[in-house]
């Protein structure tokens, strides 16, 4: 699963690195503990085909619960996600994102040796605010090895036009790649609690 992620880019540099042209608002501020249930920056492509970026709420509500992930190989076949794989594919940007140790229960923090690219998936709701999004997930690749059977889809530099562009079917012969190498660490149990969200988190602590 994908269930915490952190963003510490200031707006300048997702600017440059996504060529964005305008700023969303509120404006983006660093966030080091980014939890389902909040607004989270989404990236995609707007009627002209540039990138721009959004404001949108992780977490789609469904039968008395929070759906945060939708897996990767289901894409094609559920029908919450036919129409919106067809029209509604977004980018989460991350510079790392956690996962917990199942037998210590003790958060890692995954990090690439740049900025990350988190397929999403932005859904229709009922529910106020209307668009919401969730991250899909993979099967975990060797770089999760120990730690967790399932990670984000992390889109590499070529698969994300591919991935935004409404105009083109191309999206459905990509699939998830070991191209991105990941390295890990562990990091503060004060991340357990989404109110907790500063620079000190993403600091390695000794492995407990």
């Amino acid at each position: 699963m994908c269930g915490r992620y952190s963003l510490g880019l200031s707006w300048e540099e997702l600017a440059s690195q996504w060529r964005l042209t305008s700023a969303p608002s509120p404006p983006w501020s660093p966030r080091y503990n980014i939890a389902p249930g909040q607004d989270i920056l989404a990236i995609g492509n707007d009627a002209d085909g540039e990138p721009s970026a959004v404001w949108v709420r992780w977490g789609y509500p469904m039968r008395g619960r929070m759906l945060i992930n939708a897996r990767q190989e289901n894409l094609q076949t559920k029908a919450l996600y036919r129409d919106a794989v067809e029209w509604q594919r977004a980018v989460v940007p991350a510079d790392g994102f956690y996962e917990w140790a199942k037998s210590s229960k003790q958060p890692f923090r995954f990090v690439g040796p740049g900025p990350l690219n988190i397929a999403g998936l932005l859904l229709r709701s009922a529910e106020a605010p209307p668009w919401r999004i969730v991250l899909i997930t993979c099967a975990a690749s060797r770089w999760m090895e120990g730690i967790h059977a399932r990670m984000p889809w992390l889109l590499t530099s070529d698969q994300v036009p591919l991935w935004l562009d409404r105009s083109s079917a191309q999206y459905r012969a990509l699939v998830p790649k070991e191209d991105v190498v990941l390295t890990h660490y562990p990091v503060s149990r004060r991340l357990n609690s989404s109110q907790e969200d500063s620079p000190e988190l993403i600091a390695q602590v000794p492995d407990s």
